[in-house]
């Protein structure tokens, strides 16, 4: 959903619950809700997450789907980006702030993670739609 300034607002119908405890602290989530395409790193590992930092890890996804367009004429073009209302309220300072704060060294994959994430969270989905569907 987008607010009347143009700025993204998460709306998950299908997952409305509170995330907070009864003392108002935010807790984590330990229920998996959502498409495995689109799944957090620690939602595939089944450790308990934030369920606004998934959002955010779901918004990238989309984010970089949209940007990586197969069909040529559909992608963004460097002139487009640049043009944003998003990129031109950013200051060149947030830029150094950014550079600042991360390592842009490569990181070592968990490639046992890569090859069976999916498939276990895969399985996983399909063991509880096929409780769902023998009641």
């Amino acid at each position: 959903m987008i607010n009347d300034q143009a700025r993204i607002r998460i709306i998950d119908f299908g997952f409305c619950r509170s995330t907070l405890d009864a003392s108002g602290r935010r807790k984590l989530s330990e229920t998996f809700c959502g498409s495995t395409a689109y799944a957090a790193p620690e939602v595939l590992q089944g450790l308990p997450y934030n369920p606004m930092m998934y959002d955010v890890w779901s918004l990238g996804c989309e984010l970089i789907k949209h940007m990586l367009e197969p069909d040529v004429t559909k992608r963004l073009t460097m002139e487009r980006v640049s043009h944003s209302a998003w990129l031109k309220e950013k200051g060149k300072d947030d830029d150094a702030d950014v550079q600042s704060k991360h390592n842009n060294e490569p990181k070592k994959l968990d490639e046992k993670l890569i090859s069976t994430g999916t498939q276990v969270n895969i399985s996983k989905e399909k063991s509880k739609i096929n409780k769902i569907l023998k009641k």
